[in-house]
């Protein structure tokens, strides 16, 4: 067990590390989908969300206690 450590801890001394541009292209690229996933999020997926609540057939109270205020049930 102890060989395949010290192998392993030899093979990543003698492997190059990446450029360093490489990292901060990533990083960049990761930063570019956060914001493109907001804002699918605020102009796609809410606005579909409120329309598929518009359209629903189902009335938000069924029973006619409910839509009363607290004061009058």
């Amino acid at each position: 067990m102890n060989n395949f450590k010290n192998l392993e801890e030899e093979a990543l001394r003698e492997a190059p590390s990446p450029p360093e541009y490489i990292k901060e292209n990533i990083v960049g690229q990761i930063a570019n989908l956060r914001t493109w996933s907001s804002i699918m999020d605020l102009f796609v997926s809410a606005p579909f969300r409120l329309i598929t609540k518009m359209i629903g057939k189902e009335e938000p109270y069924p029973n006619k206690k409910e839509r009363n205020p607290p004061h009058l049930n």
